[in-house]
């Protein structure tokens, strides 16, 4: 189901209460309490419950999750990520009229995923300082958080819809290399223009590059994936497999977002 966030519990209370498997698009809710009921009754109810995390399928995301398990950047000190836009006006009525309450502000909206991402990547967060502005908007649209992760590395964060000239996608600072992709993924861009995810070169943007003491070097980027997310839905409904997204993350996500609104 996708609509706006604020009809994103009771809509999907009514779908598990009518038997259905749900998917359920980010956030899960604006509301902790009520995400956690939600969890809650699928449980009780036994019906499967995840949640449209995507940008875990992002080039940038995979190609960075393959060189931390290779352990091609050493020990990760710093993550810098970065979903910034440019919008004269927000376009969509809903989005220009939400409240942080009602799930509205880029930090609920694009930057659920990049927490998400972050979270996934290293680990839980003990600390949270956040920068969030109104520039246009009655909610936030441009937002800076930097966490700091259980394991000791940092995560700074940038979502905006009130930036011209955006900075390097993703760029992840560890003891033995850097790693940096400029430019973000472009599925999204491919599927607007109606390419299918079996035409060859989708998902595929640039190449990344990997910084050390001895220089830069290319380093080959994994294609972007969002079909993947289906196929692993699938078998979960079909053969018992793990949900594609633990719903208890994206739960993770709404609280630490909701706590970062409610600190202001």
């Amino acid at each position: 189901m996708a609509s706006p966030p604020a009809t994103h519990v009771p809509v999907a209370t009514a779908a598990l209460d009518a038997g259905c498997a749900v998917v359920v698009d980010k956030p899960l809710g604006p509301d902790p309490t009520q995400a956690r009921e939600l969890l809650d009754r699928a449980e009780r109810l036994g019906r499967p419950l995840t949640v449209f995390h995507n940008r875990r399928w992002d080039s940038e995301f995979l190609t960075v999750r393959r060189l931390l398990a290779e352990g091609a950047l050493g020990e990760v000190r710093r993550l810098e990520s970065r979903l910034e836009r440019w919008k004269t006006a927000e376009t969509k009525p809903w989005k220009a009229a939400a409240t942080w309450r009602e799930g509205g502000g880029v930090l609920f909206d694009l930057g659920s995923h990049l927490v998400d991402q972050a979270v996934t990547l290293l680990g839980p967060v003990t600390d949270v300082h956040a920068e969030l502005a109104s520039v246009r908007s009655r909610a936030d649209d441009d937002v800076f958080l930097s966490l700091s992760h259980a394991g000791g590395a940092r995560s700074h964060l940038w979502v905006s819809t009130t930036t011209a000239h955006p900075g390097p996608r993703l760029r992840v600072v560890g003891t033995d290399a850097t790693f940096v992709m400029a430019a973000g993924d472009v599925q999204e861009a491919q599927l607007a223009g109606g390419m299918r995810p079996s035409a060859p070169g989708y998902g595929r943007g640039e190449d990344a590059r990997l910084v050390t003491a001895d220089g830069s070097r290319p380093v080959p980027s994994e294609p972007g994936r969002y079909q993947d997310f289906y196929a692993l839905l699938a078998s979960a409904l079909l053969d018992g497999a793990p949900l594609p997204v633990d719903p208890r993350d994206a739960l993770a996500v709404v609280e630490l977002v909701e706590g970062v609104h409610r600190s202001r």
